[in-house]
């Protein structure tokens, strides 16, 4: 599920910032379908998992 949000988070600043990039139906789908199998395994993680994986995010980000 890390992977795929990183992997997800790059090919959003690709599509906010380079304006020259291009995107295929087929790589938006894929894009589409990783996100929801990184939604339902996130899901499907116990609480503690969950509630570490945040923590990680969050400390990694600089929220406080």
């Amino acid at each position: 599920m890390a992977a795929a949000f990183c992997d997800l988070q790059a090919a959003r600043h690709q599509a906010d910032y380079d304006h020259l990039a291009t995107f295929t139906k087929a790589n938006t789908l894929a894009y589409i379908e990783d996100a929801r199998k990184a939604i339902a395994a996130f899901q499907a993680a116990e609480d503690k998992h969950q509630e570490a994986f945040l923590t990680l995010v969050a400390l990694k980000s600089g929220i406080r």
